[in-house]
């Protein structure tokens, strides 16, 4: 599927070159930028479909004005088309088999209709060139800059861009903070998927949770791998909602050693205990994990902080890094569970549905939509998945 490119710049650790981890190679000081790519909608990405229409030639430009309010009324058009363009005026759609259009459309399968139909509505032809033309048209009102652009090569359209799209076509919705704690965070998913991971086709590797806005500064909540050779469905995410569920009193598997204050239960989200992240397997809890200065949430418009307090689902404005792209299985646990955004490192061609088999997250009728981002650490995150343990069914 395409992708976009998006993020530049980063700064913001508490140190300024962190050992991140103590694996051996995770002995690395941040150099150069990682660069997210958003996983959007056919819809966003795909240039905009053309059919053909007619066009009447006016003789005289001065008949402009009267042709516009008469073709307008009774033929309403297209409203993302533009009914003029020059002395050129879009009439109709032309109709065929193949592309038949809306039933709101007004379209004739031959120039003959249509000025038969004209006639009828006492449109005087003779305002027209004797013949009209057939040009290909924008089928839908074009969802980008760069679709408007190319569209408007064709006809006119109107447009009206959505700023909160066009920041993340553009490359601008990461700032150089949240930059980095993303590579920081997917650090800690090639790590410890080097250490424990063993999977099979639909998931060899591993999650890190992050909240990433704690009272003030980001905090990673939980981290797993897959471990499909003690159950076969703990997969790496399916693993780390299950912990996140623990840190608020719950989870369906008894997978951490860690006692949890009562204060960390389920109506207090936002007041985590002190001894997190929480990691399975055990052997996990060697590791050194980055500690972040600073919140990375997004300034949202829409919610109060009281609002965001009170979120009854247990990943809600929650991050998940993951070392591969989800299966269905976890992508749809993880919209269960609201994460907020999913970040991955290596495609699943096998089964992945956020970008190599399907585009799950763009689904009509879902009830939680979480952007999804990948290539993150790209390289790294496939060359660790080809050493990691993989068990056949």
């Amino acid at each position: 599927m395409e992708s976009l490119p998006c993020g530049e710049g980063m700064t913001g650790i508490l140190e300024k070159k962190p050992r991140l981890l103590s694996d051996e190679d995770m002995q690395i000081t941040v150099k150069n930028l990682v660069t997210p790519r958003a996983i959007v909608g056919k819809e966003f990405v795909d240039d905009v479909v053309l059919r053909e229409a007619f066009i009447g030639v006016l003789r005289h430009k001065k008949d402009i004005a009267v042709a516009l309010k008469v073709i307008t009324s009774i033929l309403p058009g297209c409203g993302h088309l533009k009914r003029c363009s020059g002395n050129r005026l879009f009439l109709a759609l032309v109709k065929s088999p193949e592309n038949p259009g809306k039933a709101s459309d007004s379209s004739f399968a031959s120039a003959d209709e249509l000025k038969t139909f004209l006639i009828a509505k006492n449109v005087n032809l003779n305002i027209f060139r004797d013949d009209f033309e057939i040009v290909k048209v924008p089928e839908r009102s074009p969802r980008t800059r760069v679709q408007f652009t190319k569209a408007s090569q064709a006809w006119p359209v109107n447009f009206h861009p959505d700023s909160s799209i066009e920041v993340i076509i553009n490359g601008n919705f990461f700032d150089s903070k949240q930059l980095e704690v993303i590579e920081s965070c997917m650090r800690v998913c090639i790590a410890a998927a080097k250490r424990t991971a063993i999977g099979n086709e639909h998931c060899n590797g591993s999650a890190v949770i992050l909240d990433p806005d704690d009272e003030g500064i980001s905090r990673i909540l939980a981290v797993s791998t897959a471990r499909v050779n003690e159950h076969p469905m703990w997969h790496a995410a399916m693993l780390v909602v299950d912990l996140v569920a623990r840190i608020r009193g719950g989870g369906a598997w008894n997978l951490s050693s860690e006692v949890i204050p009562e204060e960390g239960g389920a109506d207090r989200k936002r007041e985590c205990p002190s001894n997190l992240p929480l990691v399975y397997p055990e052997s996990l809890k060697s590791m050194t994990f980055p500690q972040f200065s600073h919140s990375v949430a997004p300034e949202s418009k829409d919610k109060s902080p009281e609002d965001e307090k009170k979120c009854p689902y247990l990943c809600t404005n929650y991050w998940i890094f993951l070392l591969k792209e989800p299966c269905p299985l976890c992508a749809m646990a993880l919209l269960h569970s609201r994460v907020s955004m999913i970040f991955y490192g290596d495609s699943n061609n096998s089964c992945g549905v956020l970008g190599s088999n399907a585009l799950m997250h763009t689904l009509p009728g879902l009830n939680h939509r979480y952007k999804v981002w990948s290539s993150v650490l790209e390289a790294e995150c496939k060359s660790a998945a080809e050493c990691l343990s993989v068990i056949e069914h």
